[in-house]
């Protein structure tokens, strides 16, 4: 609304100077000064759009569309085309929620009363224009101002709407503290990569990871210093999916990472290298400082899988990981941490490490 009232505002007070001159010269000075007085109007109205007012700027402004146009159509008669501004003036009532519905459609039907009034009331030529041809001009350059205002609020109302639905459709498979998949859409993206592997014969494999001693950290250090690790987590993975993998909040404290195209040892590998910068990481800034882990299960999927095997195979090699120390990753059907020599080896520089994050707005 911010958008459509100032854009309008600046091209009525446009208008309006411009129509300054014009009366002047055609011998209607006490119009001039009426558009003087009406470019001001706008521009009253146009800052008050700017400090937030929008009701306040289409009451001015709507005001102002009546006003001059029974003034400027009694001045001139119909041949001038000012009738046609009511057209632009509906929708900005229409469209200010502060209002109430019945005082909205009041309003509009007032302006289409005047507009056929006018009609009746007022005949065609009251000043003779300069020429016909001036006179044809004249009232085309008035409906296309209309129009123009009725362009340019359409305009922007769609933009909002398709922005408003983009955003609704976002909220709507994300989850609101990560930004990451919510389980809602990752569950339908690994029924999809299931089926996809079934028919293809590409691997699939997916990572089940969780924070370890989450409760306690919220416990001890609040559920600020918890919504950092998890939003640290959730950034962790996504970057250790190394752009191909789908990662998601499965609930809670736990992470689901789909990762097509890679097997059970290419998954683990993964998981190690994000399971290790975890560990090298700290949610600092309101956390004092603490550090957490977390443990990971791995499985592949096999074809004829259905969604809730594969979960139950990784989420018990997360379960057996949890019970055997936590911060390990282990693999389905595996009695052991897997090992990767390279990470183990390699200096902690080497590990992908965890920005710090800013400070959370309450809520």
């Amino acid at each position: 609304m911010v958008r459509v009232v100032g854009t309008v505002g600046a091209l009525g007070a446009a208008a309006h100077v411009a129509f300054v001159p014009l009366f002047f010269w055609l011998g209607l000075p006490g119009m001039a000064l009426v558009n003087v007085v009406s470019a001001a109007v706008w521009a009253a109205g146009w800052l008050a759009n700017r400090r937030g007012d929008q009701s306040l700027a289409v009451a001015l402004m709507t005001g102002e569309v009546v006003a001059f146009t029974l003034l400027a159509t009694s001045a001139l008669g119909l041949q001038a085309g000012f009738q046609y501004y009511m057209f632009g003036a509906i929708p900005f009532t229409l469209f200010i929620t502060k209002w109430s519905g019945r005082l909205a459609v009041a309003v509009s039907a007032a302006m289409v009363a005047t507009f056929f009034g006018l009609h009746l009331a007022v005949p065609d030529a009251v000043l003779a224009l300069p020429s016909p041809a001036f006179a044809l001009a004249f009232h085309f350059v008035n409906a296309a101002i209309a129009f123009a205002a009725i362009g340019l609020a359409s305009y922007y109302f769609r933009d909002a709407t398709v922005r408003a639905r983009a955003k609704l459709e976002a909220l709507a498979v994300t989850d609101s503290l990560t930004g990451v998949l919510n389980r809602r859409r990752l569950s339908e993206v690994l029924d999809l990569e299931l089926g996809r592997s079934a028919r293809t014969g590409r691997p699939l494999s997916v990572v089940l990871g969780e924070v370890d001693g989450f409760r306690g950290l919220v416990a001890g250090h609040g559920r600020e210093c918890g919504d950092r690790a998890l939003v640290a987590v959730a950034q962790a993975l996504v970057r250790g999916a190394r752009g191909s993998g789908v990662v998601g909040r499965w609930g809670g404290e736990e992470f689901l990472v789909l990762l097509p195209g890679e097997d059970v040892d290419g998954a683990a590998s993964v998981a190690e290298v994000i399971r290790a910068s975890v560990a090298l990481a700290q949610a600092d800034a309101g956390c004092d400082d603490v550090p957490f882990t977390m443990t990971f299960g791995v499985a592949q999927s096999r074809s004829t899988d259905a969604p809730r095997d594969v979960v139950a195979r990784v989420d018990a090699a997360l379960y057996r990981g949890k019970e055997l120390g936590q911060n390990a990753v282990f693999v389905a059907d595996s009695a052991a941490p897997w090992t990767m020599a390279e990470a183990h080896d390699a200096p902690a520089a080497a590990l992908p490490t965890l920005p710090t994050l800013p400070a959370l707005a309450p809520g």
